[in-house]
């Protein structure tokens, strides 16, 4: 099964966000590209990241809690 891109506006926060984790802040809606793995866990293109910083992964389930759909 091939991984397929997503690009959706969601929105941080949810139970146990930490505000400022990878440069998210509470509250704040964000334009994501993310792509759900073979393993289960998403991985996440942070336009904002410093120039050599590789996606965030995290597992589906966490991915869903902290960002919302707009």
């Amino acid at each position: 099964m091939e991984n397929q891109e997503k690009i959706e506006r969601r929105t941080f926060g949810g139970a146990n966000a930490m505000d400022g984790y990878a440069g998210f802040r509470v509250g704040q809606s964000y334009q994501l590209r993310y792509t759900v793995l073979e393993s289960g866990e998403v991985s996440i293109e942070l336009d904002h990241a410093q120039e050599g910083v590789g996606p965030l992964v995290m597992p589906f389930a966490q991915f869903k809690t902290w960002f919302t759909k707009d």
